[in-house]
């Protein structure tokens, strides 16, 4: 699993292998040749909620290794022009930019099975 360090950035900052790529062009394939999930987690501060839903993103991403992650978490109230381009009206929300569909998630993420198939990865086994 390709993780980086979930860190908050600027709007058109990136990181990692990511890094250069506009918000309009496809993942791709990653080295390992699955495609890479891009995936943005929105949040306000250090509220209860916004942790929470850093954690349970963080958690399904390393439930998942054969998909590659990359997860950029953003502060909404330091960054809110990032929030405004990635259209993020409410936080926490976890926004699939890639690959496409684009999809946005809004929640802690503790509703685990509706938020894999969102994701279209395959159920936790229990």
């Amino acid at each position: 699993m390709q993780h980086h360090a979930a860190r908050p950035r600027a709007a058109g900052q990136s990181a990692g292998p990511s890094a250069g790529k506009s918000a309009g062009k496809s993942a791709g394939p990653s080295p390992g040749g699955a495609p890479r999930c891009e995936l943005q987690r929105y949040t306000v501060g250090g509220s209860p909620s916004s942790l929470q839903a850093i954690v349970n993103t963080r958690r399904l991403c390393e439930a998942h290794p054969s998909s590659r992650h990359v997860l950029d978490v953003i502060d909404s109230r330091q960054h809110p022009e990032a929030a405004a381009l990635g259209e993020v009206l409410t936080s926490p929300t976890l926004v699939k930019a890639q690959p496409l569909p684009r999809r946005r998630f809004i929640g802690d993420m503790s509703h685990t099975a509706r938020l894999l198939a969102g994701l279209d990865l395959p159920p936790e086994e229990p």
